[in-house]
């Protein structure tokens, strides 16, 4: 009795080992194709206030210039990564500064991600005549 090649019922292995090649070429190509998109971040860095009462900072972040529709309290740190953002979006960014007793400071200087023109401008935090923060 013969021995059994299992091989033998894969016609792709008999025919030709340059088959084997071709195969395993294509899928190189195709999962090297593949992109990971992942979402885009910035970080935000800013001058602390001079104000001696100023208990931490707040971002405010949108998609449309002095219109924030979220806010994220970063405490009395002067930078923030801000992710999961939208490749090709663009985003508005401000910061306030706020007190111990939660006066707030009127917004920054405001600063665009992906914008058509592109600004380079810090963000600077004012204690407001109001009562500080």
């Amino acid at each position: 009795m013969r021995g059994y090649n299992f091989l033998s019922k894969f016609h792709l292995f008999n025919q030709c080992p340059l088959n084997i090649i071709c195969v395993a070429t294509l899928l190189l190509i195709m999962l090297y194709s593949v992109r990971v998109v992942y979402p885009a971040q910035v970080t935000l860095e800013w001058e602390a206030s001079s104000d001696p009462d100023v208990a931490g900072y707040n971002i405010y972040q949108g998609t449309y210039s002095r219109e924030y529709d979220e806010s994220m309290d970063v405490g009395n740190w002067t930078s923030a990564t801000i992710a999961d953002l939208e490749d090709n979006t663009t985003y508005y960014f401000a910061v306030t500064a706020y007190n111990s007793v939660g006066d707030e400071s009127g917004y920054s200087n405001e600063v665009c991600l992906n914008c058509a023109t592109v600004g380079t401008t810090t963000p600077e935090v004012s204690s407001s005549s109001g009562g500080g923060g």
